[in-house]
């Protein structure tokens, strides 16, 4: 995707310089709601002292080696970002006085229970962070820094070119595919690096390794799916300007941007498998970023949308999405598209598939072999926007803490194989299903488990079908349905607030309290070697 592009990005790529001044045109169109957030951020910092650590501690991974590199950078950006808005030299000196202590940091990454450093390695989030942070301070704040002294100008140079461009030019081995950290880098080089052979150099190189993670935006947890999208959207931007605004390539992720509008499930709930929050706060500013760079107006527009439900400065963003995000905020709040109906079906390529009918909405997602959860072929169900089946999140890894069946009282194991999915759209109904018979461990003999979900178009029900069959031998066998609402159990049915969930006879109910939820267990009466089980679910007054 990016490297078949190189030479036409090596024939318009501009000076920095170039970008010094596209950046500085962006200040008087900032909006008095961002101003004014950033002022109270800057002003919150303004009197605390440079925060400082001992090597002992930096040995140790102290509390106050992190904490305190942590607020070295909070309190830059958030100097560099009120200076340009105000255009004024209230934080010269704050300014000048962090950057010259990062600089003299012996090490950008951020150390813990181990060897101090003895080189630079710039292949951490933390350091890739600190360099794109250090770029976007002499590429933004250039008249504070010369106001002080112009030798600052040229020291932040020398340290990129020391710590990141020159072992990244240099690299001839393949040191990581994770977009936190190529893209930080990308930017850094872009905005800092003067030798236009080694800043070629570096670019090509991380170019290559880039492309490598393009594969995290197929995850079904909006939360990885935002970090290596938002880093790869905010890389693409700059390096958009950085070639003259001739060279954009941000279209080429756009089979990409139906993601999110396929995981959100209603308001703030996304499909977010692993050891994550269903209730999950994307930011809406990277949403929108990802959905205007894409050309994807539905995305654009939810994204605006979250936004304005969001505080100012919820969202701790990285130094590129912080100026992207105020470069782009009035365009935000002149956004006047609405996400409208969100889709149905599984984005291609990706390991989640939705169907939405009527009031209801059920999803279904692979499983990320990754976490320690044991949930391939978990199911959500949402009614009206609520929750009805939903996952637990942190903390609850078993199987058994999830919409999905247990065999002998065991579950899937953690980095077990995904579930296959398949969506279809049908005359008569939206069917969803999933194979999760090899998500089972080979030793319970299970040769085939169809799970299929079917939300008919002509009633307002959803209807959960269960095959399954073994090898040799009967099991014991338990479907489970984790449900936020106490539910009033009966033989064939149960009650959860206004719906109710119908199974057939032969099944034997319990309910158990989870703390912060409630598990329907629905037993097989006797073992098996073979069988199926359908559950209805349905408004109580139908």
């Amino acid at each position: 995707m990016l490297t078949e592009h190189l030479d036409r990005i090596r024939a318009h790529l501009k000076p920095e310089g170039d970008l010094k001044r596209a950046f500085s045109q962006i200040w008087p169109r900032i909006t008095q709601s961002c101003r004014d957030a950033l002022t109270r951020e800057a002003e919150r910092y303004f009197n605390l002292p440079i925060p400082v650590w001992t090597a002992t501690e930096m040995l140790r991974g102290a509390p106050n080696y992190h904490q305190s590199y942590a607020m070295r950078r909070q309190m830059l950006a958030a100097f560099v970002m009120c200076a340009c808005v105000h255009d004024t030299d209230r934080y010269d000196a704050r300014i000048f006085d962090l950057v010259w202590a990062i600089c003299e940091e012996s090490s950008w990454a951020l150390f813990g229970g181990e060897s101090l450093p003895v080189r630079e390695n710039p292949y951490t989030r933390e350091a890739a962070e600190t360099a794109a942070l250090l770029s976007w301070a002499n590429c933004l704040a250039y008249k504070p820094i010369w106001r002080m002294s112009s030798s600052l100008d040229g020291r932040i140079r020398r340290e990129i070119t020391r710590r990141v461009s020159d072992p990244v030019s240099k690299n001839m081995e393949f040191p990581t595919s994770d977009p936190a950290v190529l893209s930080p880098l990308l930017v850094a080089v872009l905005l800092s690096e003067q030798d236009s052979p080694r800043r070629w150099g570096a670019v090509r190189r991380l170019a290559y390794w880039m492309e490598e993670g393009i594969g995290r935006l197929y995850s079904p947890s909006i939360d990885i799916w935002q970090e290596a999208g938002g880093h790869f959207m905010d890389a693409l931007t700059i390096l958009y300007f950085a070639t003259g605004n001739e060279i954009d390539l941000r279209r080429m992720l756009r089979s990409f941007s139906t993601m999110p509008l396929h995981a959100n499930l209603a308001g703030n709930w996304w499909v977010n498998p692993g050891e994550r929050s269903m209730q999950s706060s994307p930011s809406g500013a990277a949403l929108y970023r990802f959905g205007r760079g894409t050309g994807n107006d539905q995305l654009r527009a939810l994204g605006a949308k979250l936004f304005r439900m969001e505080a100012p400065l919820s969202h701790p963003e990285n130094m590129t999405g912080r100026v992207l995000s105020a470069m782009y905020e009035a365009d935000i709040d002149r956004e006047s598209l609405r996400p409208g109906s969100l889709p149905s079906g599984s984005p291609a390529g990706s390991s989640l598939a939705v169907a939405r009918v009527e009031r209801f909405t059920a999803a279904i997602h692979a499983g990320d072999p990754s976490s320690i959860h044991c949930d391939a072929g978990d199911l959500s169900l949402f009614f009206r926007g609520r929750p009805v089946f939903f996952d637990l999140g942190s903390g609850h890894h078993s199987t058994g803490a999830h919409n999905l069946p247990s065999i002998d009282s065991q579950g899937q194991l953690p980095g077990g194989k995904i579930a296959f999915l398949e969506s279809q759209i049908r005359h008569d109904a939206h069917y969803l299903s999933a194979d999760i018979a090899e998500s089972y461990p080979d030793r319970l003999g299970l040769e085939t488990w169809q799970r299929t979900v079917m939300l008919p178009f002509d009633r307002c029900e959803v209807r959960i079908i269960e095959m399954f069959g073994f090898a040799r031998e009967k099991h014991n066998i338990e479907f489970h349905f984790i449900t936020p609402e106490m539910p009033s159990l009966e033989e064939t049915y149960a009650v959860i607030g206004e719906l109710v969930l119908e199974w057939e006879r032969g099944l034997v109910p319990s309910v158990e309290n989870l703390g912060s939820a409630w598990r329907i267990n629905l037993s097989i009466d006797r073992p098996v070697r073979s069988g199926n089980a359908t559950f209805i679910i349905r408004p109580v007054e139908n």
